[in-house]
């Protein structure tokens, strides 16, 4: 019998793929003894958690996608119920195989029947990413594509800490995820105010579990990651990109008090994030005046 203590358990009531009908069990992280002891919130919304020296640590966002082991569906566990398709079953089982090779491919073998690992974590992100790239448009699929690409950035960034030996892809892999989201993010406002199928239509926007920010912390993250991630090979398109993440921004520090849906440290930190932009669409258009 091992020594470790247990994080997680795996649930009762079984789920049942929407894809190929198989029963598959979700694995759930116990609470309470002290597993989990809140940390420091990061400039992009993440909680993060302190070790400890009884459980070690532990990564919450590891366990939040349910997986399929039988044809690797993996989604939101609300989406289980009524997943809706923009294509064929087989097109979309056809994507996934190809997500899960891909995901073994980066991160090694995989194995979703025992307590996950933060490589089983990170693969369930990068396979709902394609899941989702199937997703019917009322599904809000592009949001979650945000979401997933954000969160499986954070993990690949915590795996390339703990295993000196996958250090390097997975530094590249959270750099890859990481410019997606910003992409997804960025393709989220765009669609919440040209379209109906906008992320407001969900109730929570997070990003972490642990609170939820809403629309403002949605339009900060565009700014952000557009910020800290977007291409700079370019000074002309980055210039256009930062002026626009800058008329994001201002959004949220438009009315300058922190209130119930605005809370402090959303205005805090957009305040931070607008300056810091500023600057630097001051100094690119300094740069390309000289030219």
């Amino acid at each position: 019998m091992s020594d470790i203590p247990k994080v997680t358990y795996f649930a009762k009531n079984p789920l049942t793929c929407p894809i190929c009908g198989h029963s598959v069990i979700k694995e759930e992280l116990l609470s309470g003894s002290g597993r989990l002891i809140a940390g420091d919130l990061t400039d992009e919304l993440h909680r993060k958690y302190e070790k400890t020296k009884k459980f070690g640590t532990i990564y919450p966002l590891t366990y939040v996608l349910p997986h399929c082991s039988s044809c690797h569906f993996t989604a939101f566990t609300p989406d289980w119920q009524n997943f809706k398709l923009k294509m064929s079953k087989q097109l979309l089982m056809h994507e996934q195989k190809r997500a899960y090779e891909m995901a073994e491919s980066i991160l090694g073998p995989l194995n979703f029947d025992e307590p996950r690992r933060l490589e089983e974590g990170i693969a369930s992100y990068l396979i709902a990413l394609f899941v989702y790239e199937q997703a019917a448009p009322e599904m809000i699929p592009i949001f979650k594509q945000a979401l997933v690409t954000l969160r499986g950035a954070w993990l690949a960034s915590y795996l390339a800490q703990e295993d000196p030996e996958k250090e390097e892809t997975s530094q590249q892999l959270s750099a890859m995820l990481y410019r997606k989201a910003a992409f997804y993010y960025r393709y989220s406002c765009e669609l919440e105010e040209t379209t109906s199928q906008g992320f407001t239509k969900l109730s929570f926007q997070g990003p972490d579990q642990d609170n939820n920010f809403g629309f403002d912390g949605v339009l900060y993250l565009a700014g952000l990651l557009e910020f800290k991630y977007g291409q700079r090979n370019n000074p002309e398109a980055r210039l256009i990109s930062l002026n626009s993440v800058k008329t994001i921004i201002s959004k949220i520090v438009g009315s300058g008090k922190a209130s119930k849906s605005k809370p402090k440290d959303i205005l805090d930190l957009a305040r931070s994030l607008y300056a810091a932009i500023k600057a630097e669409v001051e100094s690119l258009e300094h740069e390309l005046s000289k030219e």
